[in-house]
Formats: structure tokens, C-alpha cells, sequence
């Protein structure tokens, strides 16, 4: 089993993303291609923006890259809408 210094540090992300097939799958192959991980996806909620286009909210944890490296790459897709910083399970 790693002990906590071998284990790489996670940064945990809540996006606000276009709802439509393959919007997750997207998500998953940028963490993939830039060296990191995804540890964790959960769905936080759905709902419509004012202009009635489906959004969802999900949380995921990316192992293996920085939080500027995550951010970056994520909030450059251009079906997200929001991307912001929390707190990754193993530090709640």
C-alpha cells in the first residue's frame, strides 16, 4: 500500500458543463492527455441557464496534476461554463 508521500497530490474541481452526449467523455480524454488521472466523478446537479440550455454540474478529483494545470486545460473546453477549485475527499 503507498504511503501518503508516494501518493500523488489531487486537485479537486466542481465544472458547470453544456449537457450533451460525449460532454464527460471530453472531460475524461483532456485529464487523460495531459499526464493526469481521474480519481473521482460524481453529478452535483442538472438545471437549465436562463436561455433554457441544459447544464450539469459535476465534482471530479484529477490525481497526478497541478490545480493551474487542471483549471487550465478544463476551463478551455468549450462546452464548460464554470470551473472553480474545491476540496478533494482525502483533505475533508
Amino acid at each position: 500500500m503507498a504511503t501518503p508521500a508516494e501518493v500523488a497530490p489531487t486537485v479537486a474541481v466542481r465544472l458547470d458543463y453544456v449537457d450533451r452526449p460525449r460532454a464527460i467523455q471530453e472531460i475524461v480524454a483532456q485529464v487523460a492527455d495531459n499526464g493526469g488521472t481521474l480519481r473521482t466523478l460524481s453529478t452535483v446537479r442538472r438545471w437549465q441557464d436562463d436561455s433554457g440550455t441544459a447544464l450539469v454540474e459535476i465534482e471530479l478529483e484529477v490525481e497526478g496534476l497541478s490545480e493551474e494545470q487542471v483549471t487550465g486545460m478544463l476551463g478551455r473546453l468549450p462546452e464548460i461554463r464554470g470551473c472553480r477549485l474545491t476540496q478533494a475527499l482525502d483533505k475533508v
